[in-house]
């Protein structure tokens, strides 16, 4: 909702694009996003549950494995 992402020359598209939107318009892509960004998690973290109860796929850490 800001000026932007940070001014790189990698960043300047997105921020040109950024500059012309209405506060509304940011608003409404800030939703779309999060939205997209929830949605990958949820379908990352139903993949890695569907590992642990049908492939017997483990996550360790440490050599400690992790509660399912």
């Amino acid at each position: 909702m800001g000026d932007g992402w940070p001014k790189t020359v990698e960043n300047e598209k997105v921020n040109k694009v950024l500059g012309e939107l209405t506060t509304e318009q940011k608003e409404a892509f800030a939703i779309i996003a999060q939205s997209a960004r929830d949605g990958g998690i949820h379908d990352v973290l139903v993949y890695l549950t569907d590992q642990i109860n049908l492939e017997d796929f483990e996550i360790t850490k440490n050599g400690v494995k992790m509660a399912t």
